[in-house]
């Protein structure tokens, strides 16, 4: 099983952290930082896979969402782990779903520059991964950036925020 720890920093404050836990069954995302010091956002999503496939979603305590009669070039916008490996020399195009309910977002761009691969939809970037080999070490949210780290509490170090799951 492959388990990845990141910070979750805004304007270079750590603000809180991203969980990531997959294998070839399943992948389970958790994310929490703080939006101001009262108020806390907390991102909970979930895929069952089989053979690369997404067959189901689920978003938070929500209901499974099946995914299985989809086309295989389609993925929810959760399942970026997968699909950042497919991507060499050559751009990986692929119709990117919502995690809330599976309904579909746009065709999807990712594609190399350097050492980062460039998510794009209808010529505007939406995230940006510096990759390691198949590993994301950097993710530009658009403003949020996310930095790999060797533990849950290297990851939560200085956001105010314990580690939970």
């Amino acid at each position: 099983m492959n388990q990845y720890f990141y910070n979750f920093t805004i304007d270079g404050d750590n603000r809180g952290y991203s969980y990531l836990r997959f294998d070839d069954k399943t992948l389970y995302s958790f994310t929490r930082f703080l939006i101001t010091e009262d108020e806390t956002y907390t991102n909970v999503f979930s895929l069952k896979l089989e053979g690369g496939r997404v067959l189901a979603c689920k978003h938070g305590d929500g209901d499974w969402v099946d995914l299985g009669d989809q086309p295989p070039d389609h993925y929810p916008a959760c399942a970026y782990p997968l699909l950042l490996p497919r991507v060499t020399s050559t751009p990986y195009t692929y119709v990117q779903l919502s995690c809330d309910d599976g309904s579909t977002i746009g065709k999807t761009l990712l594609s190399r520059e350097g050492a980062d691969i460039v998510e794009s939809r209808d010529g505007k970037e939406y995230r940006r991964f510096t990759m390691h080999g198949d590993v994301p070490v950097r993710i530009d949210w658009r403003g949020a950036v996310s930095h790999l780290c060797a533990n849950a509490d290297e990851a939560v170090a200085g956001s105010g925020l314990d580690f939970l799951i």
